[in-house]
């Protein structure tokens, strides 16, 4: 009156040394007898290879392990199911999953085999995963040598189990064995657990305290070597510059902190770049672009950039620092020949004193490829970019400002190859990850948010895009000022939205605002006044002022020829401007000579030409329908890539 387990059937195996009768059942050579569900891989092959007692394991562990997780490893009905050779394929190839792994796969099921077994679903597959799952899968191994040789095996390790002893089933591990130990004798090893832990806990405190200490006092010398090296480079540098070429207050005021940093003899690494800093401020402030060029080209940063190659050659980290303003002072100018060699000299001193991965390496590749898109080669750019997020991810993480950096830079690199979804795609990531990181007023935040209403104005939503330029320009003068190059772009950008909805006086009133104030602030050769002249040129163009906005193309022209060189996007596009505005004036040959002009350049948007309104006039043309195919044959294959 009472459960009893019966065998019925092992699907099916033999006597171990000779037939019990002449009826005695067994598989024969092309014939399968037995129960699928438990039957051994080796009696599904049907090749005559003799059947032994480790067919009987592999028909064991299939009811341990429906006795553990309360179904089989092979579900009846597919199996069933799937015709004879598929059948006989899955027994002998198809892997079971472990039942601890199992378990999690049964879904409400899951619950109801662990109240079966009087206990809940995470407790259940806790017991399982170990021993039962390493003796259940060595009783079902496809390969027979690896089974138990024998039931009473296989007990036997049921047992080891049971006794918090090592199974032979588990991996032989030093630590395994360790935890079988330990569960044997709890209060033992926990007791000296303790003691031990408190031994190393000390050791590891005053090996930590040491070793901080150690640390800060290297810093400090390191930075007092600095602070001593930068201020009397910077010394040199400025001891026979003219003060007159950018202003007698400035030059008094950098000259000062340059003394007050060589008395102390000992000043902080902030202090430093402080210092660096001013020197950036100074040449920022420089009006004129003669005065600019003069003083960058013959006296301080051309003179400085040879001392730190000559002098500083064996103190890597504080050249590479005075490269790096030597490199963003030349980019600030738009010099950007100069610019790439300084920037590119950083990445070269830092990567051998620094390593690959370090985040001021990172930062410093980061700046190159910048520049690579400042001179139009947006393919190395992309791809210096995509190299350097990866190692800033995984060094610094997504939401550092140096990966933020890069994500912005890329995804301008994306709007250069007119590949617009992707570029704001990424710009959306950026800017929500900067205003979560950053806040709302940082510099990095505000750019981003107008290359966002960028998009938005390129997409011909202009009041979205007006609302979002006019936010960022708010925050932009309030923080930065409004002569700030960020403040005076936006006004360029918010100029463009008024001229998109037909509001021409608003835009040409800001456009000349933002260029006065940009010739003043920034000089005449930097972006914000070159961006302002096109964009004040165009508009007096569409409303017949043709010799006003013919000044100024010449004068854009000249200028990004000077800086940038014949062939460059840049220069390709004033040259199509100018070709505009004759076709406006109805002056065929003249326009054409532009058009010609422009394509020798590298003019590269053969569908801007065709569609552009302001070349109506061209329309039809025999030549400018072969200038536009000449455009579009060589720039197709670049286009692709």
């Amino acid at each position: 009156d009472k459960p009893v387990p019966k065998i019925i059937d092992f699907g099916v195996a033999k006597a171990t040394e000779q037939r019990l009768t002449e009826k005695t059942v067994f598989t024969q050579m092309g014939v399968l007898i037995g129960t699928p569900e438990y039957m051994s891989p080796e009696q599904a092959e049907m090749t005559g290879l003799d059947i032994d007692t480790r067919t009987d394991v592999y028909s064991l562990g299939v009811m341990l392990y429906e006795l553990l997780v309360g179904t089989l490893p092979f579900e009846s009905k597919e199996l069933r199911e799937a015709g004879f050779d598929e059948l006989r394929r899955r027994i002998r190839e198809d892997e079971p999953s472990r039942p601890s792994t199992k378990l999690r796969t049964l879904g409400d099921a899951t619950t109801e085999s662990a109240k079966k077994r009087r206990t809940d679903p995470v407790n259940l597959a806790k017991q399982l995963r170990g021993d039962l799952d390493w003796i259940t899968m060595k009783a079902l191994d496809k390969d027979r040598t690896r089974r138990y040789g024998s039931p009473s095996e296989l007990a036997a390790d049921i047992e080891r189990h049971l006794k918090n002893e090592p199974v032979l089933a588990s991996p032989p591990s030093a630590a395994y064995r360790a935890k079988k130990f330990v569960r044997r004798h709890r209060i033992g090893v926990l007791a000296a657990s303790a003691s031990v832990l408190v031994l190393i806990a000390f050791a590891a405190m005053m090996a930590v305290q040491t070793q901080r200490i150690a640390a800060e006092r290297d810093r400090a010398n390191r930075e007092r070597d600095a602070s001593e090296q930068v201020t009397e480079f910077l010394a040199d540098m400025l001891g026979d510059v003219d003060p007159q070429m950018f202003g007698i207050a400035m030059w008094k005021e950098l000259r000062e902190r340059v003394a007050e940093s060589r008395r102390g003899r000992g000043a902080a690494e902030e202090e430093v770049e402080a210092t660096l800093a001013s020197l950036g401020d100074v040449l920022s402030g420089v009006s004129g672009t003669d005065v600019a060029l003069r003083l960058l080209d013959e006296q301080m940063l051309a003179r400085g950039g040879e001392k730190i190659e000559r002098e500083l050659g064996m103190e890597p980290l504080i050249a590479g620092r005075l490269e790096h303003t030597l490199a963003e002072t030349y980019r600030r100018f738009a010099l950007l020949e100069p610019a790439e060699r300084h920037a590119l000299r950083v990445v070269e001193i830092r990567r051998q004193a620094l390593g690959a991965d370090h985040p001021d390496t990172l930062r410093s590749i980061s700046f190159a490829a910048s520049i690579y898109r400042g001179t139009g080669r947006f393919a190395d750019a992309e791809k210096l970019l995509l190299e350097t997020l990866d190692h800033q991810r995984r060094v610094l993480g997504p939401d550092h400002p140096d990966t933020l950096r890069s994500m912005f830079r890329l995804a301008k690199v994306y709007d250069n190859q007119e590949r617009h979804d992707e570029g704001e795609e990424l710009h959306r990531e950026t800017l929500e990850a900067q205003r979560r990181v950053l806040g709302v007023e940082h510099e990095d935040t505000l750019r981003t948010m107008n290359e966002m209403a960028g998009h938005l104005w390129g997409q011909r939503r202009y009041g979205e895009a007006e609302k979002l330029w006019s936010e960022t320009l708010d925050i932009s003068r309030r923080t930065l000022g409004e002569d700030h190059s960020l403040s005076l772009w936006l006004m360029n950008n918010l100029a463009l939205v008024y001229a998109g909805q037909d509001r021409h006086d608003e835009a040409e009133k800001l456009w000349n605002e933002t260029l006065d104030i940009s010739r003043q602030a920034q000089g005449h050769d930097h972006w914000t006044t070159l961006l302002a002249m096109s964009n004040l040129a165009g508009a007096y163009a569409r409303h017949g002022r043709y010799d006003e906005a013919e000044m100024l193309h010449r004068e854009y022209l000249e200028t990004v020829k000077r800086l940038l060189g014949d062939r460059h996007p840049e220069t390709a596009k004033a040259l199509y401007n100018l070709a505009c505005l004759e076709a406006l004036r109805g002056d065929r040959d003249k326009a054409m000579d532009w058009l010609h002009q422009a394509s020798d350049a590298g003019f590269a948007n053969a569908d801007h030409m065709i569609k552009d309104p302001d070349l109506s006039f061209l329309h039809g043309d025999p030549e400018f329908e072969a200038i536009a195919a000449e455009v579009k044959r060589r720039s197709g294959p670049e286009e692709a890539d």
